[in-house]
């Protein structure tokens, strides 16, 4: 398989199915789907570019560009639309949104020892924290729409990030500037709150290997193998992938894609069979991990490469007596019951904080755990 270039997302594709990157850059087809999540998503850049590049005469809004872009994007779900105006709004609270950026939307070529060929990319924005005595420090900001947050260890871990940290270095390096002091590699979670890593000398060192090597695996890469992977369901060429569509053979070998309402009504009755006993299967094989981290006295378990984290959920019970004292005891003996969602609702009506209403409070550990892989 042959490339005229390297980028995080090459990488990422060719680990989840070789297959899917081999039909998108030997038959010049994008591996993407026009689905909702990427169109919004791309929405929501185009908003936040737009806005720190406009001219000090535009008055147009934040939430007024949004409104315009969201005009011409053919994404029209309410559920969606309030979506953008939450993160938005929550965006409008954190530093960057009226912090002036160096860069916006930097397109960068990047040359590494041993690679024949670049790595190219984008960075959302670049922004300049250096001031005085504490000149040449950076920060470079990615924007995520993405439901789940990252964890400190997949923040070390991220792949576009770090090739963002090298890119910037050597654009640096290029202009005659300084090696920055510090440069913080920041993801702008817009539906959490931002989290930061850095990378050191031996991380750079890791990913030029890293690199190099994968480089060599997609050029000896002449059968791509076809791999199920979460995405599946997302690609473009799903209807063309043979283990796809023998993961979507029902029982007596139909096939998931059918026009025939009957024929439908039928698959969709065992598709549900097999979710629950999928649903059983997800359950065992997530008591096993819980086990394992309960008898290491960890939240994680080392597989090889991969990581299993086992998070408990922690439920906090309140003291009765405190609670009387703080709302009063009429009040209190009126409730039915004293659930903690009615008294967290109470207690925002009434101003009390969070920290004079846990005082006496137990926190309890959930039986039940989470487990992501």
């Amino acid at each position: 398989m042959e490339l005229t270039h390297l980028s995080a997302s090459t990488v990422n594709t060719f680990n989840d199915c070789p297959y899917k990157l081999y039909r998108s850059k030997q038959e010049g087809r994008k591996a993407v789907s026009d689905n909702d999540s990427l169109e919004f998503g791309t929405l929501i850049h185009k908003v936040l570019e737009a806005y720190h590049t406009s001219s000090l005469f535009d008055k147009r809004t934040l939430l007024d560009i949004y409104k315009e872009e969201w005009e011409k994007c053919w994404v029209n779900d309410y559920t969606r639309f309030n979506d953008g105006l939450t993160m938005l709004k929550n965006y409008m609270s954190t530093e960057y949104y009226a912090r002036k950026p160096l860069m916006v939307e930097k397109d960068f070529t990047l040359e590494i020892d041993g690679l024949d060929i670049p790595i190219r990319g984008f960075i959302d924005r670049i922004d300049d924290l250096g001031f005085g005595m504490f000149e040449d420090m950076y920060e470079i900001v990615d924007y995520k729409t993405s439901f789940k947050n990252k964890t400190p260890w997949e923040m070390d871990d991220d792949l576009q990030l770090s090739m963002y940290d090298l890119a910037f270095r050597q654009l640096l390096k290029n202009e005659g500037k300084n090696e920055p002091k510090e440069l913080k590699l920041t993801l702008a979670m817009l539906r959490h709150q931002p989290i930061s890593t850095e990378r050191t000398d031996e991380q750079r060192k890791a990913l030029i290997d890293y690199l190099n090597m994968t480089y060599k695996k997609i050029l000896a890469c002449t059968e791509p193998e076809q791999r199920i992977n979460k995405f599946c369901a997302w690609c473009q060429f799903a209807a063309e992938c043979d283990k796809f569509k023998n993961l979507c053979e029902q029982a007596d070998g139909s096939p998931l894609f059918v026009t025939n309402p009957e024929e439908a009504y039928k698959q969709l009755s065992r598709v549900k069979v097999q979710i629950r006993n999928l649903e059983k299967q997800k359950e065992g094989l997530e008591n096993f991990f819980i086990n394992t981290a309960s008898s290491l006295n960890k939240e994680e378990v080392e597989v090889g490469e991969n990581s299993v984290s086992v998070k408990y959920t922690r439920y906090v019970n309140y003291d009765v007596d405190h609670l009387r004292s703080l709302f009063g005891v009429d009040t209190i003996n009126r409730l039915s019951s004293v659930s903690k969602t009615a008294i967290d609702k109470l207690a925002k009506e009434m101003g009390i904080s969070y920290g004079a209403l846990s005082k006496g409070a137990k926190v309890v550990s959930a039986r039940k755990a989470t487990v992501r892989i």
